[in-house]
């Protein structure tokens, strides 16, 4: 199991989340991706170093991570929904 980072960013928008069904599912996903990091369908975003990966969330949310290896952690970078994530 890989220990999990969140980036002030992606704590910044669960703080202001106020659907908790969607927060439970994002917690979810979350908790999943320290299990297992290819446990979701990913994408991976092109011409980024470090390597960041996308997952689709429910209500058209989603989530970009990267994957440590060598120090064994998993930084969720953002999160979102999908008609912001991408400014």
């Amino acid at each position: 199991m890989l220990d999990i980072k969140i980036s002030e960013n992606a704590k910044s928008f669960l703080e202001e989340l106020d659907d908790y069904e969607l927060l439970k599912k994002i917690d979810n996903a979350i908790l999943t991706l320290g299990r297992n990091p290819k446990a979701f369908p990913s994408k991976k975003i092109a011409n980024h170093n470090p390597t960041l990966y996308r997952i689709r969330l429910p209500k058209s949310h989603r989530l970009t991570y990267q994957i440590n290896y060598k120090k064994n952690y998993i930084l969720i970078v953002k999160i979102g929904s999908r008609d912001k994530f991408y400014d």
